[in-house]
């Protein structure tokens, strides 16, 4: 399955991956999750990227996009005490917050 057929019909994408030519590599192009994103979709990164890298889609995206990277690592993650900080507008992150949160 490619990054667009994943995103499409979606009404949130997650995306989680290394580094930033890891995030440009799954969102843009052909098969990339913007190709397959819906208008009113939220797009929601939560790789440790850079602001570049996260200002670049917002302005190259047609849908919402919030940068959410994660802190706790792998001890965090398998004890249940991971921290999302959420960058955003607010319309955007009140619409995906119970699903951050859960």
């Amino acid at each position: 399955m490619t990054p667009r057929e994943a995103a499409e019909g979606a009404d949130f994408v997650f995306m989680c991956v290394g580094n930033d030519d890891d995030l440009r590599s799954v969102v843009y192009g052909d098969d990339g999750v913007l190709a397959g994103c819906k208008q009113g979709a939220i797009l929601v990164d939560h790789t440790t990227a850079s602001a570049n890298v996260a200002r670049e889609i917002t302005q190259k995206s047609h849908v919402a996009f919030l940068d959410a990277p994660v802190s706790g690592g792998q001890a965090g993650a398998e004890n249940g005490v991971l921290t999302v900080m959420v960058g955003g507008d607010q319309e955007s992150f009140d619409a995906v917050r119970p699903v951050i949160m859960s």
